[in-house]
């Protein structure tokens, strides 16, 4: 193989590529670093550790006396305040009466030392600061403790028991004692109820009827039974009886001298107060269910001494059950007075009701009448708008019709005789 020969230039060329690269590394590195490369993980590593709490506590800083204590601090403050005295002392511009007369003699290193160590100094400022109305209150209590732990003598009680009475009978007392006694008159007074708290029990009272309701129902029901005080009851009027001399006695001798012992053909008849009120049905009237019927009376009442005469009007609400029409009678009108009473009537057969007879057999008619009204229907017919409206006819026919068939109507006969009947006698009863 031949070798090629290279001339001196190329030898020094690559010479010099191969030491440049050494030579431009260093100046690279440097501006690179100037630059700020490799310096953005360090920012982004410090940012995150900024984040959240700080969990590094900074260390004290001590003073040249951190080797100090607590009772040592004390005893620094006790010796500061006693140079203060003393360049206060010293200080011929400082003039105050009460640290001149404390200081007055010289202050000696004696002194500063029984201030310093002395047992009644237990901290900062421990000395009791006894000026003013805390001195006289001190003496007071001095005072009070020596008078206790005297014992107590025969003579000393005594006129302690004089002060007291003497105390008693001073002006001051007696007034308030007047007005501790007008205080407790007034209490004692019966006082008037406040409305505010009316009005708070009458809330409790409606919270309490609407959490029980059984409390209305005896409500009410106490109410029907003081509302029932009030109704008047009905007696007959009683006839008086006229006796005169010129009746012949005869009969009432006979019936003296006649047998005690009744036979079977003797009667006994017994005077016994009607317990009823004798009525008429006043005109002929066509009752159904929750008419009014009208009566008229027979004869005289009375209502708790009020006389009503006979051929008043009496108004009853009427019912229909079975084959009796039961008439209430629950007021009496009578000169521009309504007289609350509870009146029921009664047939002459002693039964409540007035007796009708065939009101069954009606009931019966009635009800198959219904029934062929109701299969009444359009048949045949077109679905027509004429239709639909004849149908809408009839159906509201039917109903009326139906309305009409089930009342059941019962004839009162004018002149009927029937019972008037006191309810309140019978619960009185």
């Amino acid at each position: 193989m031949e070798t090629k020969t290279l001339s001196i230039k190329e030898v020094k060329k690559r010479k010099m590529l191969l030491v440049l690269p050494l030579i431009t590394l260093p100046f690279i590195t440097l501006l690179f670093y100037v630059l700020g490369g490799g310096r953005m993980e360090a920012a982004i590593s410090s940012s995150e550790h900024k984040k959240g709490f700080n969990f590094k506590l900074p260390m004290p800083k001590f003073k040249e006396d951190s080797a100090l204590d607590k009772l040592s601090y004390y005893d620094q403050a006790a010796t500061d305040s006693l140079k203060l005295l003393e360049q206060i002392k010293k200080d011929p511009n400082y003039s105050t009466s009460t640290i001149s007369k404390g200081l007055d003699d010289e202050f000696t290193a004696e002194d500063f030392e029984k201030h310093l160590f002395s047992k009644g100094i237990k901290g900062f400022n421990s000395t009791p600061l006894e000026q003013g109305n805390e001195k006289k209150i001190y003496e007071k209590i001095k005072a009070l403790q020596k008078i206790i732990s005297q014992p107590v003598t025969a003579d000393s009680y005594g006129q302690d028991m004089s002060e007291f009475e003497s105390y008693g009978r001073s002006k001051e007392s007696s007034q308030e004692i007047k007005n501790l006694e007008r205080m407790m008159a007034s209490m004692g007074a019966a006082e008037e109820p406040d409305p505010e708290l009316q009005q708070l029990g009458g809330m409790l009272e409606n919270i309490l009827d609407i959490q029980h309701p059984q409390r209305v129902q005896e409500k009410l029901k106490q109410s029907a039974e003081s509302k029932k005080g009030k109704v008047f009851t009905v007696d007959p009027k009683k006839e008086i009886d006229i006796s005169t001399s010129l009746q012949n006695t005869t009969s009432l001798l006979d019936n003296s001298k006649s047998n005690s012992f009744y036979s079977a053909d003797e009667s006994a008849e017994f005077d016994s107060p009607p317990n009823a009120v004798q009525a008429v049905i006043h005109e002929m009237q066509i009752i159904v269910n929750g008419s009014i019927v009208k009566l008229r009376l027979s004869s005289d009442i009375n209502l708790q001494g009020t006389v009503i005469p006979k051929n008043t009007f009496l108004y009853g609400m009427a019912s229909l059950k079975g084959e009796r029409l039961e008439v209430k009678v629950d007021n009496i009108q009578f000169r521009n007075s309504i007289f609350p009473v509870e009146l029921t009537v009664y047939d002459l057969d002693g039964i409540s009701g007035i007796y009708i007879p065939g009101a069954i057999n009606r009931d019966v008619a009635k009800a198959s009448a219904d029934r062929s009204i109701q299969t009444l229907g359009l048949t045949g017919v077109s679905d027509s708008w004429g239709a639909q409206a004849a149908g809408m006819g009839v159906e509201a026919a039917k109903s009326l019709l139906s309305k009409k068939v089930k009342l059941i109507k019962v004839v009162l006969k004018s002149g009927y005789q029937v019972l008037l009947y006191d309810e309140k006698q019978k619960n009185l009863k």
